[in-house]
């Protein structure tokens, strides 16, 4: 309160309230793919993606893939997870 009674005793009252243009953080959101179905495939896991008015089939054997930057991160931990199952039954049956 008293910053503002010395602001206001130096600079004088504000006319409009304008305190400066403020630009969001980010210019345009990003759009992600939805994720449709995941389905195991010796090795891999078969990812089915609709970007747009477009459908891909992604062959995931890491979970890194590349393809899969276009999903949700929530998406895109739901494929990890499903080809560490995969890795980790192939692990256990050659066991």
């Amino acid at each position: 309160m008293i910053a503002l009674r010395v602001y206001q005793s130096l600079y004088g009252q504000p006319r409009d309230g304008y305190v400066g243009e403020h630009l969001p953080a980010v210019a345009e959101p990003r759009i992600y793919a939805d994720l449709i179905e995941i389905r195991a495939a010796p090795r891999a896991a078969l990812v089915l993606v609709r970007d747009g008015k477009q459908v891909h089939l992604i062959r995931a054997t890491r979970s890194d893939e590349p393809g899969l930057e276009v999903l949700s991160p929530p998406d895109r931990a739901r494929v990890a997870s499903a080809v560490h199952a995969l890795h980790r039954e192939a692990c256990d049956a050659a066991a």
